[in-house]
Formats: structure tokens, C-alpha cells, sequence
């Protein structure tokens, strides 16, 4: 795995990690390096994340630190920053739990609960939560029903159609401070059926901001940190470093548990690629069970996957995205994945033609809405319309691509991407389905600067021409 590293971690990150990792000495001599290269005043978020951490450890080796009182100032941000999402989250998870949802609380909150980070080290930007995958659908609802929405700004039908098919977990926001997580699968590279038996079975009890929670084993909350940190891009902070050294330091974590998962879980490379990061540039001392996975061989299928994960967000090109295809499908074993029904997308390949050699057809009521959105309405009491055909103009100035997505209630049917002036769009309907059909432009909802400002945006709306219905 020596040809494997993580290019995203700059070297000033890693020297912070040092410090964090090494000996009294070492740790000097790292942090001095560090304070002699870097300006606080031009380090990233990233950075002053970790050196929260770090601000610590150096009270305890007795090193001063030029800045000092801004270092405490990050630690004291970092603190209450943390407080507020508990604060803004821990209610939601009092009612899933309420409503009988199994819930294990992952991540940062989780190193928390468990005293492996203290709240003003471990920077904590959202709440991580998993839920059964058979209950996922139960957990959006409520939680839907609290405010919560997707950071994408898309609709609850949609997370429930393809992007649960493809992912493992979506962030929502509620408000200008709520953030959390939800997972219905632990990790993405293992969402098949029968991957999470032992986590649950060996989940442990906790307390957090004054609620019973039940956490991950330690033995787990390493196996995400160290997954966690191969699959994370560039910009990205090393927060799962930070945990992955708490983890390896315990005395009584399960190393027959963790290799036992990692070998069941096919996540070999991905693991061998972090711990060898933590034993090189971060110089911590393996314990032996940790070292025995650097020299493994490796098939090339997981290499290939390790080596596609560790390209920028943006940069994948098609055999990167092929190579961690081929993973997956190795990895799930023949076993099906969980809302694998739900991938397919209903769409149809020349829906102005299928509207043209329609033998039955029927005019839709088009109804812009303030919001950018645009409801078409069929008339009530008939169906066994099989054919949805759109035929969309757009606004404002013009954009190389257009997002819509196409909902009928809790229903969610179709993304359209847009391209051009004018274009056909079409998608097959679902039988049963009634009601409104709603055309959205994308939203997002994401969070943008280092103050956590809510900065929402969206795709420009389109001008729908014509709607019909087909049989």
C-alpha cells in the first residue's frame, strides 16, 4: 500500500496530527516546526479544527504557544459550537427513540458520549445517527414532520427514491443551527443486507447531553474512522484522525472484532491506506493487530477502489467511478442491496414522439407556484395514465445544466437534467398514483462560511409549456 497515501491531508495538517500522536519530545519539536511555517492568520478552517485538539495536548506537555489566547478562542468556538447542534439535535433523537426506532448515535457525538473526546477538542459539525435500514422511511417522516429537510434542499420523496438507493446516509438541516446525519446503512461501501448483524448486536450504552444513547463498539467507531478517512476528499477536515487516535490508544478495544469486521467487509485497502498514513507521516506506533493489515495482499479490485476514493471530489473520471462499481459489487457477495427496487428512474428516450403516436391523451393544468416550482394538475376521478410528457422552456440566463425533480406526494419519480432553450421530457408513472404532480428546481441548502450561515441556492425555474398525460 506504499503507493497509496492521502493526498488531501496537507503536510501541516499532518504535522498538527503529530503532535496529538507522539512522544513529549516529538511533540515539541513538530509543534515548533509548525509555528515556524504557519501564520494563523491564513490557516483554514480545517486546520484550526485540529488545532483545537492540539491546544489541549499542549497545556498538558507544558509548551507555550505563540497566539495563545486565539488558540483558546478556537477551542471555546469549537466548544460551544458543539453544544448548540446537541442542543438543536438531541431532541430529535429523543423522539425517534420515543417512537420505538432502534437509533445508535455515530461520529464525533459518539466520541463524546463515550470519553474519548472531550467537547472542546473534538469539533463536532452536525449529529450522526443510524436507524435500521427497514425503519429509515419511518425515521425521514418524523423527523420531517420536526422541520427537518435535506441539505440538498430536494424533497423527503426524493431521499426516499434514488438517493437512498445509492447512498448510505443524507444531512439535514432544520433552522439556521440544526444539522444531523442520518444513516441507514453504517458505511457507503457496505449497504447490503446482513453488513451491520454484529455492529448492532455489539452496540454498547452511553450517555450524551443528558439522554441514554447506545454507540457503536470501539471496535467499530474505528473501522468508520479509518474507512471515513480514505473516502474523504480534498477540503475536507481530518476529524477522523483524531478519533482513530483515541481508538488505538484504548487498552481493551476487540482487534479480533475489528479484523474480523474489516476481512467480512472487504475494506482492507481502505483501512490499509489510513492506518499506514497514521504510521508514516503521523508516526504513531501500531499495535500489532493494526500492523498485520498493512502487509496484506490485496486484490486489485480494492486498490483500484482506494485509489478512485482518494481523487478530488469533481475529478473521478468513468473508470474511477467503474473501479469503485466493480468494489461494491464484490463486496455485497451476491447479497442484494438494500433499496435496490428504488434505483431505476422512469424515464422515457423520446418523449415528444411518445406524445405525437399517443393514441389517448390529456392536457394538464399548469400552475406556477411563488417559489419557483410549478404544479400540474390532472383532473380528478380518471387514471391509468401510464406516460408523464413535459415540455419545459427556461429562464433567466443561460446554464449548461437544469435539475428538476418530480414528486407526486411522498412519491418521488423522476430527476430531469435540462439542457438548451427548450426540451421534451418524459417519465413513466407508477400505477395508483393521484394527486398534484410537482416540479421542483434543485435546491441547496448547504452551509458556506466559516460563520455557518445558511446561504440557500437554486437552480433557475423553467417555464413548462406543455404537460400531458399518455397512455
Amino acid at each position: 500500500m506504499s503507493a497509496l497515501s492521502l493526498p488531501w491531508i496537507p503536510p501541516e495538517d499532518a504535522l498538527l496530527l503529530r503532535v496529538l500522536a507522539a512522544g513529549p519530545a516529538d511533540a515539541a519539536a513538530a509543534w515548533e516546526q509548525w509555528q515556524a511555517t504557519q501564520d494563523l492568520d491564513q490557516v483554514t478552517w480545517r486546520t484550526m479544527r485540529l488545532l483545537a485538539a492540539v491546544i489541549a495536548r499542549l497545556d498538558a506537555l507544558g509548551l507555550a504557544a505563540r497566539d495563545q489566547p486565539r488558540l483558546q478562542g478556537i477551542r471555546r468556538f469549537c466548544w460551544s459550537n458543539g453544544q448548540t447542534k446537541l442542543a438543536r439535535a438531541l431532541p430529535s433523537l429523543a423522539t425517534l427513540q420515543d417512537a420505538g426506532l432502534p437509533v445508535l448515535v455515530l461520529k464525533g457525538a459518539a466520541a463524546i458520549a463515550t470519553g474519548d473526546a472531550s467537547p472542546a477538542d473534538r469539533y463536532v459539525g452536525d449529529i450522526d445517527l443510524l436507524v435500521p435500514p427497514d425503519r429509515a422511511d419511518e425515521a425521514l417522516d418524523r423527523l420531517a414532520g420536526e422541520g427537518w429537510q435535506p441539505q440538498s434542499g430536494g424533497s423527503i420523496a426524493r431521499v426516499k427514491g434514488r438517493h437512498m438507493a445509492r447512498h448510505h446516509a443524507v444531512n439535514m438541516v432544520r433552522g439556521r443551527d440544526g444539522e444531523l446525519d442520518l444513516h441507514w446503512s453504517f458505511l457507503l461501501q457496505n449497504r447490503a443486507a446482513g453488513d451491520d448483524a454484529a455492529l448492532w448486536a455489539t452496540a454498547e450504552a452511553a450517555r450524551l447531553g443528558g439522554h441514554d444513547i447506545r454507540c457503536p463498539a470501539p471496535a467499530f467507531r474505528l473501522l468508520q474512522a479509518l474507512t471515513q478517512g480514505a473516502q474523504w476528499s480534498s477540503g475536507n477536515a481530518a476529524d477522523w484522525a483524531i478519533d482513530a487516535l483515541a481508538l488505538l490508544r484504548r487498552p481493551a478495544l476487540d482487534w479480533a472484532l475489528f479484523e474480523r469486521e474489516v476481512a467480512m467487509r472487504n475494506l482492507g485497502a481502505l483501512v490499509a491506506t489510513t492506518l499506514g498514513f497514521l504510521a508514516g507521516p503521523v508516526g504513531v506506533a501500531l499495535p500489532p493487530a493494526a500492523s498485520r493489515l498493512l502487509g496484506q495482499p490485496l486484490d486489485e479490485v480494492w486498490r483500484a477502489e482506494a485509489a478512485a476514493l482518494q481523487l478530488a471530489d469533481g475529478s473521478r473520471d468513468r473508470a474511477a467511478e467503474a473501479a469503485f462499481a466493480r468494489a461494491e459489487r464484490r463486496r455485497a457477495a451476491g447479497r442484494p442491496f438494500h433499496f435496490s427496487e428504488r434505483l431505476r428512474e422512469p424515464r422515457l428516450r423520446w418523449p415528444g414522439l411518445t406524445r405525437f403516436l399517443a393514441r389517448r391523451r390529456l392536457a394538464l393544468a399548469i400552475e406556477p407556484q411563488p417559489d419557483g416550482t410549478v404544479q400540474l394538475l390532472p383532473p380528478t376521478g380518471r387514471g391509468g395514465w401510464r406516460r408523464l410528457l413535459v415540455k419545459v422552456a427556461a429562464e433567466g440566463a443561460p446554464q449548461a445544466r437544469r435539475r428538476l425533480d418530480v414528486t407526486c406526494g411522498l412519491a418521488w419519480l423522476v430527476r430531469w437534467r435540462h439542457r438548451g432553450a427548450t426540451a421534451w421530457h418524459g417519465a413513466r408513472l407508477p400505477s395508483g398514483l393521484s394527486g398534484p404532480i410537482l416540479l421542483a428546481p434543485y435546491r441547496d441548502l448547504r452551509r458556506v462560511g466559516e460563520a455557518g450561515e445558511m446561504m440557500p441556492r437554486q437552480d433557475p425555474p423553467v417555464r413548462v409549456l406543455e404537460a400531458w398525460l399518455a397512455d
